[in-house]
């Protein structure tokens, strides 16, 4: 048994199979290029880095925050050199401000002092009694070395540990990362980040090794909190001055530095709106910030880089053979937007992707896709213009140019010409089939329908849930049953040139409506003279039926019912003429009884036909002026046969729309089988009366009823109903037929009540005005 899934499987490659061949080598080789172009970026290449930082300071907007409140910046800035002097940064003013600080969680002191100053052994004396106060120091790459800009020594040696306060500087002069250590194999040292969080126990240097190979490990990227001045800051003079509680520093971490140009260092940072330039205290604040918060961000592994950034790529790769171009539009779109939204959404869990190559990827992608569609096109062109230029046109039809023209809009002009010829052609020869008046499928060689013109689309669709279009022949046809089952066993052995050949005049069949159908079928082939289909009619032949019918009942009624009066009369003028003579006034009563006989035969048979076929005159008509006009006209044989006529109680006039002389026939035919159809001394009621939209007629008789059986046949010609009870009547079965031609004329109904010996109603409902 075959999966469910290996057609859908060999659906997909034949696809891409047929893609393939459009498109061609030159996509593959194009977007081999693009691929490695992306690589090329992706892995190291600095040609996209300002583009990368420029997405990167566009994100990085996100991570804007409320300054952390542990950590504080004392700052030795343009107000604190106003007020005390430029030589009040000294030993001696470090150091109080520094002893003021005894309560801080940690101390950074980034102050640079000559080795001259004469406070320096205060400064060493107080950082030793504080005990929480480390220095930084800047390790600069000399070649291929690392030479160490280290504090007085000193001062290193009070300190309670040294780390190292580089960032990394931007191809754009901008900071926006730092390692988090710096080293060796055999020793590392960590960043004043990551330093200043925890015991104030960093690692010491030897002094004297300033010059040594040392490496950067852990690169991480700074989301800073906000623009300069973000983070809590007091002022160095204030501090000095004793003007600042000791109990805002109480387990706070503390970052002391000069802010004033010359005096320390400053850096271009990305999310400076004020100005260009942080103070690289500021800087390490906001470092600090990150690392506390675990916000830090991280480049992302290779795996991750080439996921985020060639997974798109294979997406349009693979895509490229099934969407359309418009939605190729879309998709080179939206896969641009999905790479800057994964980017993103990695960043916030602390991971940088660029997207730039991938981005980069798909805008090259796009024009050489366009290109390659184009050249595919143009072949396409050339092809579909000389395969139309094979195929047959109408007589009289204009030929085109048998070249096209090498400018790409006259080609596009000629191909439209072309193509709108054979729109009209197809057009022309669609609208035959769906304008035909009978019911005409096309379906293909395993039968399923293709092609349903509206007259089939009328006929099955009343009955189906599901429209005709990939429905088999053999399904629609099912509820009918062929007539020649001898020749064919079954609808699904239509489709055969064997079967069809033993029915060349077609299947005819009995719908359920009761309407006769003729089924033809006929194959057709493609170019190849290869079976392509089969065009099927369904002919509605009730009316030639009912035709044939018509002309058998007149057959019989010319050869039956017509020719026995006149035989009749002329075997009693031969009588007449032999010695058996009759008296002359019962031969003439006699001949007058034929004639009058086959003159209402032959005046019911004309009625009949008129009613069928004549043009009716409709007119707002008095319902109860007809039957009153009805009843008036049979009051004489009522009263001959002693049977009372009961007209309608009824005061309202009963309009309907009606043709008065073809109605007023009807109801004296009602009223006439009524009378003959009664025992004497009995009554015939006409009842009138309004229910819902109608006006309603009921004939109430008292005769001898009807069965259930001769009820559903009392309406078809020639239909007469004899039995012992019932009293020998002239006519041939003709009244109520004529009765019930004319009312479906009129859009009215009639329907019998009757039970044998009970009497009968019949009930007419015509649509009131």
């Amino acid at each position: 048994m075959t999966p469910a899934y290996l057609p859908f499987i060999r659906q997909l490659f034949d696809r891409m199979y047929r893609s393939w061949r459009v498109i061609g080598r030159e996509w593959l080789i194009a977007m081999g290029l693009v691929t490695g172009l992306s690589l090329w970026l992706l892995l190291g290449h600095t040609a996209t880095q300002r583009l990368d930082n420029i997405v990167y300071d566009v994100m990085l907007q996100s991570y804007v925050r409320p300054a952390n409140p542990d950590i504080v910046l004392v700052t030795f800035d343009a107000q604190s050199q106003a007020k005390l002097g430029p030589t009040a940064l000294n030993g001696e003013s470090v150091a109080t401000v520094v002893s003021r600080l005894g309560q801080a969680q940690n101390v950074l002191l980034n102050i640079d002092l000559p080795a001259s100053d004469p406070g320096i052994p205060v400064l060493a004396e107080t950082m030793s009694r504080q005990g929480n106060v480390l220095l930084p120091y800047l390790a600069l790459p000399s070649g291929s070395m690392t030479h160490k800009w280290l504090p007085q020594p000193s001062l290193m040696a009070a300190a309670a540990g040294l780390c190292n306060l580089d960032f990394v500087v931007s191809s754009d002069a901008m900071v926006r990362s730092f390692y988090l250590q710096e080293g060796n194999a055999l020793r590392r040292n960590p960043h004043c980040a990551i330093a200043m969080l925890q015991p104030a126990a960093a690692s010491r240097l030897d002094m004297t090794d300033r010059e040594v190979a040392t490496h950067n490990y852990d690169l991480r990227h700074i989301p800073f909190a906000g623009k300069s001045g973000h983070f809590t800051e007091v002022t160095f003079s204030d501090v000095l001055q004793g003007k600042v509680s000791a109990a805002i520093f109480q387990r706070k971490y503390v970052l002391l530095g000069a802010t004033v140009t010359g005096l320390g260092d400053d850096y271009a940072v990305p999310v400076n709106e004020s100005s260009t330039r942080m103070a690289d205290i500021e800087v390490l604040a906001n470092a600090m910030d990150a690392l506390r918060q675990n916000i830090t961000i991280r480049d992302a592994s290779t795996l991750l880089k080439l996921s985020i950034n060639l997974f798109p790529l294979l997406i349009l790769y693979f895509c490229i053979f099934f969407f359309s171009a418009r939605r190729i539009i879309l998709l080179f779109v939206t896969l641009g937007a999905g790479v800057l939204a994964a980017s993103a959404v990695l960043m916030q869990f602390g991971i940088w992707v660029t997207p730039v190559p991938c981005v980069i990827s798909l805008v090259l992608a796009y024009p050489l896709w366009s290109w390659r569609r184009l050249e595919a096109a143009l072949a396409y062109m050339q092809e579909t213009f000389d395969r139309i230029r094979q195929e047959p046109l109408p007589r009289g039809t204009p030929q085109t140019t048998l070249t096209l023209p090498k400018v790409l809009d006259e080609r596009i002009a000629r191909i439209r010409e072309v193509a709108d010829q054979m729109s009209d052609w197809r057009q022309f020869m669609f609208d035959g089939i769906n304008s035909a008046p009978d019911a005409a499928l096309i379906v293909d060689a395993s039968g399923r329908v293709v092609v349903a013109n509206q007259a089939a689309a009328r006929r099955f669709s009343g009955g189906l849930e599901d429209p005709l279009y990939g429905r088999f022949l053999s399904q629609l046809l099912l509820p009918y049953e062929p007539q020649i089952a001898d020749q064919l066993e079954s609808w699904m052995g239509l489709l055969d040139t064997h079967a069809i050949a033993a029915a060349p005049e077609g299947i005819e069949v009995v719908g359920s409506d009761g309407k006769r159908l003729l089924v033809k079928c006929v194959p057709f082939v493609n170019v190849h003279r290869k079976l392509s289909g089969w065009i099927v009619s369904i002919i509605d032949i009730s009316s030639l039926r009912q035709a044939e019918q018509g002309r058998d009942e007149a057959l019989r009624f010319l050869s039956h019912d017509m020719r026995a009066p006149q035989a009749s009369i002329l075997a009693l003028i031969d009588m007449q003429r032999s010695n058996n003579a009759l008296p002359p006034d019962e031969f003439l009563a006699r001949v007058e009884q034929y004639a009058r006989r086959a003159l209402g035969l032959a005046d019911d048979f004309v009625q009949l036909a008129r009613a069928e076929a004549q043009h009716y005159h409709f007119e707002e008509e008095s319902l109860l002026e007809i039957v009153c006009d009805a009843m008036d006209e049979m009051w004489a044989l009522a009263n001959s046969r002693h049977i009372k006529l009961v007209y309608p109680e009824l005061q309202d006039e009963a309009m309907v729309l009606a043709d008065r002389r073809m109605l007023t026939r009807v109801m004296i035919n009602l009223i006439s089988n009524a009378i003959k159809y009664s025992p004497m001394h009995t009554a015939v009621r006409c009842h009138l009366y309004r229910d819902a939209q109608h006006w309603c007629c009921e004939v109430i008789d008292q005769g001898y009823g009807v069965t259930p059986e001769q009820q559903a046949a009392m309406f078809n010609r020639f239909t007469r109903f004899m039995s012992p009870e019932h009293p020998v009547t002239e006519g041939i079965g003709l009244g109520l037929a004529f009765v019930k031609t004319v009312l479906d004329r009129h859009g009215a109904s009639v329907t019998v009540e009757s039970q044998p010996g009970k009497g009968t109603i019949i009930r007419v409902a015509l649509l009131m005005t």
